[in-house]
């Protein structure tokens, strides 16, 4: 529950071949109550505290605004590949490949379809082909000509089951929710943490070799040394100019 990150769009993939026009979630976890996740338990997903499940999330978005209704997909046990879209169950991995957009949901080296050339639009956990980061907060870079914004979230810390906020006597609860209030944690006992840590990132998107970043932090801009490439960052929004 944690951390599936296959799901969103072997789900939208699955709703398009049936022709469905519309799909929605009902639920997603506010910020304030994400780190013991109070809200219903199965759908835990928060772009802070759920890194991988997030882009998973809205990978199926973009699978589900691309695929056509009522189109033929193939549906192996394993690797379903439905360009732009494709999810590994056995790798719990989820990526989009499109021209002009590349999200994967980790680090990995499955490439089941083409990388594009030059994508303006890239998410990522993690490492991917077009930079290196090592933290474990969701990464989104977003070209613009000329420039790019880079926004960078923190480091997620995970723990243990917390206590059940949902006592297990009640049993009308326990049905309710299917056995799966081990899933919220407590203030003292919460399922994940964040952590604003330092790493270095590595810009490799063709054409990037060299670039001017400035940190924005409201109305100021701070100018970030760059150097070999790379540069140190931490959780926050940045401008990159070539």
């Amino acid at each position: 529950m944690l951390r599936q990150a296959d799901i969103y769009p072997a789900i939208a993939m699955h709703f398009r071949r049936l022709g469905v026009q519309v799909a929605s979630q009902f639920q997603y976890d506010a910020k304030a109550t994400a780190h013991v996740n109070w809200d219903w338990p199965i759908f835990y997903l928060n772009l802070w505290h759920t890194p991988e499940k997030i882009v998973s999330f809205l990978i199926g978005g973009e699978v589900f605004r691309r695929l056509p209704r009522g189109g033929h997909f193939d549906l192996p046990q394993d690797n379903q590949v439905f360009a732009p879209g494709a999810v590994s169950f056995e790798r719990n991995m989820s990526l989009l490949a499109a021209d002009d957009s590349y999200m994967q949901t980790g680090p990995t080296d499955w490439r089941p379809l083409p990388l594009p050339e030059s994508p303006t639009h890239i998410m990522s956990v993690g490492s991917c082909p077009y930079f290196d980061y090592q933290g474990t907060g969701v990464v989104n870079l977003k070209v613009e000509g000329n420039a790019a914004t880079l926004r960078i979230w923190p480091d997620v810390e995970r723990f243990p089951h917390g206590r059940a906020a949902i006592e297990d006597t009640a049993e009308e609860r326990r049905w309710l929710f299917g056995g799966l209030a081990e899933m919220a944690g407590t203030p003292e006992q919460p399922l994940t943490a964040l952590h604003e840590r330092e790493h270095t990132f590595r810009l490799r998107l063709p054409g990037w070799n060299e670039v001017r970043v400035e940190r924005l932090e409201g109305d100021r801009r701070i100018p970030v040394k760059v150097q070999g490439g790379s540069l140190i960052v931490k959780p926050g929004v940045y401008r990159l100019i070539r």
